[in-house]
């Protein structure tokens, strides 16, 4: 997984190189946070810490629907041409929201 988040985060870099108005060093460096974080993630869950013990279940919900429309706007943004610059700034935007 870590190789997936390492390309994406190249290839964003790459963009922001051509278009550096386009803010994908700032989307590069949430991708580098995410892919931080699952890392952190994974090492817990090797050590068998279980950090999510005792948390409100509708808050561990919520961080999963989160995750997973910031994981779809992501893929979305990734999959559209360069010059689809409109649909790039609105999912710019939404994970952005997200993030916050």
């Amino acid at each position: 997984m870590q190789n997936s988040f390492e390309l994406y985060i190249d290839l964003l870099m790459q963009q922001h190189k051509q278009r550096p108005t386009e803010r994908h060093d700032i989307v590069a460096f949430q991708a580098n946070e995410r892919g931080r974080a699952r890392l952190l993630l994974e090492s817990l869950t090797e050590a068998r810490a279980n950090i999510r013990r005792g948390v409100d279940p509708a808050l561990l919900a919520r961080e999963r629907s989160v995750q997973q429309r910031l994981n779809a706007k992501a893929e979305a943004r990734f999959k559209l041409p360069s010059n689809a610059e409109t649909q790039i700034t609105a999912l710019n935007k939404g994970i952005d929201a997200l993030t916050s």
